[in-house]
């Protein structure tokens, strides 16, 4: 019997020059499934090839990515945290490694997700948060984006809110929570910036759509800038059309927080 070990990782990424975490046909760029396989290969003197929870798009970043794969090393657990992050790209980050049950798989044994997208509100647009906020030059209704959010709430077919490339087998999906705060202190809006104001958007859900929290977060613009109300989010939603939702926002404001297990 041939001795194979599954091991899990949780994977932090800054997603700027990357084409996604999926690996892509040949010329189409560098993604970070394809970082971590070849820095991997390269730590196990084998050709790995690795799961990820969640196929985020180009530009979108993780602060908890999880990756599964099978190997027949027997290289120690820490090796998997500490020596693959000595091969991977700066941009790249291992931050825990475990040693799993042969059946576990990092997306079919995924129960949910929690994705975080930031939005800057004001005249001006920052340098320094440029690949990692959406700059919106617009002054936004907080409390009507919050009323909205939470029409959002509950197990709806969000087809709306879907990708017209999404190859999902259904629209359906139940959103847990959804909150909309505003940051008083961060890198990307410090205390003693009083000028803008900078939005985050966290959604928990089991699953998502493709595109679907980048549409979502557009559509709750439209609310804050007042071009429809909170209470048309459920029309938008029983329209069950892409052309009724807003606009599909860039990637590169949009955080995998977290990847839910049982």
């Amino acid at each position: 019997m041939t001795f194979s070990r599954t091991i899990k990782l949780h994977i932090e990424y800054d997603g700027t020059s990357f084409n996604g975490w999926q690996n892509q046909a040949k010329g189409r760029g560098v993604t970070v499934q394809g970082a971590v396989e070849k820095a991997l290969s390269q730590l196990c003197k084998e050709k790995i090839k690795v799961a990820g929870s969640s196929r985020t798009d180009a530009g979108v970043h993780a602060f908890d990515q999880v990756a599964t794969f099978k190997t027949k090393s027997t290289l120690p657990l820490q090796a998997f945290q500490k020596g693959l992050n000595t091969f991977l790209v700066p941009e790249v980050r291992v931050r825990k490694a475990e040693e799993m049950d042969a059946s576990f798989h990092a997306l079919r044994n995924a129960k949910g997700k929690i994705y975080s997208y930031y939005v800057l509100s004001g005249k001006t647009s920052s340098p320094i948060a440029k690949n990692h906020v959406y700059f919106f030059p617009y002054t936004l209704n907080f409390s009507a984006m919050k009323k909205a959010a939470k029409q959002l709430v509950g197990k709806h077919d969000f087809s709306s809110f879907r990708s017209s490339r999404s190859t999902a087998k259904t629209s359906v999906r139940t959103i847990h929570s959804f909150q909309v705060k505003v940051v008083k202190d961060s890198l990307f809006m410090p205390k003693e910036n009083t000028e803008g104001t900078l939005y985050c958007f966290t959604v928990k859900a089991n699953g998502f759509l493709h595109n679907q929290v980048r549409t979502m977060v557009g559509t709750l613009l439209d609310v804050g800038r007042e071009k429809i109300k909170p209470e048309d989010i459920k029309k938008i939603i029983s329209a069950k059309k892409r052309s009724a939702a807003g606009k599909c926002l860039p990637g590169h404001a949009l955080y995998l927080i977290k990847t839910l297990y049982a």
